[in-house]
């Protein structure tokens, strides 16, 4: 037993000399040539199964005057340049015995090591890894850094790379802060400065903190993926310079995977991703294009044809800024806002398309996607003039979640149909507002649904001279509306509102219209302008809105109106019409046909009018005041005969004769709280009796509960 254990300790003994005497320490402060011994400790120069070791405190230069092959190299202290001329310095350690290449020591001055005009290679390399270790690797006139394996640039200490004149780093795959405080970070600088990743993909920001910066043409060229903040709590950060750096990738790029990433392109720098890109995969993400342009091609989502996507799971935020001219092209469908949240800011210019390719649905833009969460949001805004976003399919506007879409200051969009909450839970805002401002849409617009199909909700407002050119028809879902402030919509198919829907406001409509919603001219009062037939059905309705000194409502037609179903009169706040008061609240090229509630006569809260048709238009006049307010079945008397009426109406539309006493067009707890003020009257000219105590405890018991039917409704 006890020649065992000698025999153990002789061979650990053996086996330290043999590691300290592989470790050979370089010895010359000043410097010198690489191949003579005396610069070495011991006497000795390393040699294949050796592992050079650079640890003085100095700064010094190292010649290389001929090729060398090392198991290794660790810089641990001091400033060393290698000047390679040409040479290749070659470490050999595999990367599964751990890094060839080891840079870095105790802070503050740490480890430098400075590679000049050859190449220094190993099986994989590590700098700054070591908790409170700083290291820097700088790779000049045209040298050359190649890493076989893994590069670590920071691991739980600072990792600095620094190429410029021409200078390239070869890689098969890195990690910038692979641990959790680290820091690491990589600089290029110069024409045909260039770092080329593949095999792996490259972090930036794995665990901690990483950064990248590219200038004055230089160049990141990757065939793997690369993230911009891998993990919980990391952050990675790239800036891309000027017109000739360029940070490209060929497999998906991500900016915000778990961490928070940051890209940025000034001066008009490039950048591409070819397997797709996300911003703000599962946290938060930010790309700015300033000048220059970004091609992003493939899908980051797996067989779904998708090349761009800010916010893609729940809790992503996603946002992307292109400024000053920048170009910005997604080879395939764009979603800004998947099922988290995504931002598309357009402004100065800049010019963004994305494409249907490959879409079985032809969508080429999605916004506010949420099927797996209706919470979803995505936002683009688009500003000034020459700005736009170009598409060559669909558009959708809250598909399950919230979307919403601004045009403004001469912005323009193009694409073929639109749809504005389009599944149940979709809601969709589109506005357009500006002189200039113009959206092109081949085909169809559909608010608050799909072809065919109600959905979600829907708005759309178009104002201050903006325009929306529609090649197809305008479709008003019930949950869908539209607002016209001194904007223009021409829809060459023409304008269909279902029950519910809304158009209202002040300026023109180019196109046929069929109505079964609600028209509602002016922002009280005003006129509303269509050029082209137009038709009130049953459930449609007309509301004008009355005012003092000549304002009020007016649909303007120079085409034929065919009428039927309501007419909605309401006075202004403050404003009772004289008799002799003659209000033209439609004009037209023909008019055939009368209101449904409006024959002859109109009676609503604030009184009643004449109803005069002309071949050519419509006209109120000799108003009379209702004589009793309250009075639903004009009796004379305010009691619970009107009560009932109104009860059975109460939450629908309709006229006085249902209980709508304010003229509001429904009749809801304003219309009961007037027949309550008044219940027991005859006459409003007689002395007004009180209504009994019982009849007004009824009602309040009454009250009470329409109030909680409303509610629950």
């Amino acid at each position: 037993m006890q020649m065992v254990r000698t025999a153990v300790f002789v061979l650990a003994i053996g086996s330290s000399l043999l590691l300290r005497a592989a470790e050979i320490p370089w010895a010359n402060p000043v410097g010198g040539s690489v191949s003579v011994g005396a610069n070495w400790t011991g006497g000795k120069v390393p040699g294949a199964a050796d592992t050079g070791i650079l640890g003085l405190s100095s700064t010094y230069t190292i010649q290389a005057p001929e090729a060398l092959t090392t198991t290794g190299l660790k810089v641990t202290a001091g400033d060393a340049t290698l000047d390679l001329s040409g040479k290749q310095w070659t470490l050999s350690q595999p990367m599964v015995s751990g890094p060839g290449l080891l840079v870095g020591g105790a802070a503050p001055s740490g480890g430098k090591l400075r590679v000049s005009g050859g190449t220094l290679q190993a099986n994989s390399g590590a700098i700054g890894v070591d908790a409170g270790s700083m290291g820097l690797v700088e790779v000049k006139n045209a040298g050359k850094l190649n890493s076989l394996g893994l590069l670590t640039v920071g691991g739980a200490g600072e990792g600095d790379v620094e190429l410029s004149g021409g200078s390239a780093m070869v890689t098969l795959g890195s990690l910038l802060a692979q641990s959790a405080g680290g820091s690491g970070s990589v600089t290029l600088s110069g024409a045909n400065t260039a770092w080329t990743n593949s095999n792996f993909r490259v972090d930036i920001g794995s665990w901690g903190t990483g950064e990248v910066r590219l200038s004055q043409g230089a160049r990141f060229f990757n065939s793997a993926e690369t993230v911009l903040g891998y993990v919980v709590g990391s952050q990675g950060n790239v800036f891309v310079q000027d017109a000739a750096s360029s940070f490209q990738n060929v497999g998906r790029l991500t900016v915000g995977r778990l961490g928070v990433g940051s890209l940025n392109f000034s001066g008009g720098a490039a950048g591409g991703a070819f397997d797709g890109l996300v911003v703000g995969a599962a946290t938060s993400g930010k790309v700015v294009l300033d000048g220059g342009r970004f091609d992003a091609a493939g899908s980051a989502i797996p067989a779904a044809n998708v090349a761009t996507v800010l916010g893609e799971v729940q809790g992503g935020i996603g946002t992307l800024e292109l400024l000053n001219g920048a170009s910005f092209k997604s080879a395939t469908q764009a979603q800004i806002g998947r099922e988290g949240n995504g931002f598309l800011t357009i402004s100065g210019g800049a010019q963004f398309t994305s494409s249907k390719t490959g879409s079985t649905s032809g969508s080429s833009g999605i916004v506010g996607r949420g099927r797996d969460n209706a919470s979803a949001t995505g936002e683009v805004s688009i500003t000034g003039l020459g700005s736009a976003w170009q598409q060559d399919g669909d558009l959708t506007l809250g598909l399950a979640g919230h979307g919403t879409f601004s045009l403004a200051d001469g912005a323009t969009a193009t694409g073929q149909n639109a749809f504005l909450g389009r599944e149940a839970t979709g809601v969709g805002v589109a506005a357009l507002t500006g002189q200039g401002t113009q959206w092109n849409l081949t085909g169809g617009l559909y608010l608050g649904g799909d072809v065919g199909l109600a959905g979600g909700s829907g708005q759309l407002s178009v104002a201050d001279g903006a325009k929306l050119l529609i090649g197809g028809a305008l479709t008003i879902w019930g949950n869908g509306a539209v607002d016209l402030d001194g904007g223009a919509i021409e829809a060459k198919g023409g304008l269909q509102l279902a029950p519910g829907a809304e158009l209202q406001g002040i300026g023109n409509f180019n196109g046929p219209i069929v109505n079964l919603g609600l028209i509602s001219p002016g922002h009280s009062p005003g006129t509303l302008n269509l050029s082209g037939s137009f038709e009130q059905r049953d459930s449609g309705a007309l509301r004008i809105q009355l005012g003092a000194d000549g304002n009020y409502d007016r649909l303007v037609l120079d085409a034929a109106a065919a009428l039927g179903g309501t007419l909605q009169v309401e006075l202004l706040s403050g404003f009772t019409p004289k008799a002799g008061d003659e209000f033209t609240i439609l004009s037209a090229g023909k008019v055939s046909g009368r209101f449904d509630n409006a024959l002859d006569k109109v009676t609503f809260g604030g009184g009643t009018f004449d109803v005069l048709y002309s071949a050519t238009g419509v006209t109120l006049k000799n108003f009379a005041l209702n004589s009793l307010p309250g009075d639903a079945n004009s009796d004379g008397r305010v009691d619970l005969t009107d009560f009932g009426l109104l009860k059975s109406n109460f939450g629908k539309e309709g006229g006085l004769a249902q209980g709508d006493f304010d003229g509001s067009g429904k009749i809801d707890l304003t219309d009961f709280g007037i027949l309550k003020s008044h219940f027991g009257q005859t006459q409003p000219t007689a002395g007004v009796p009180e209504p009994s105590t019982l009849a007004l405890a009824l009602l309040g018991v009454v009250a009470l509960g329409l109030a909680r039917r409303r509610r629950s409704n």
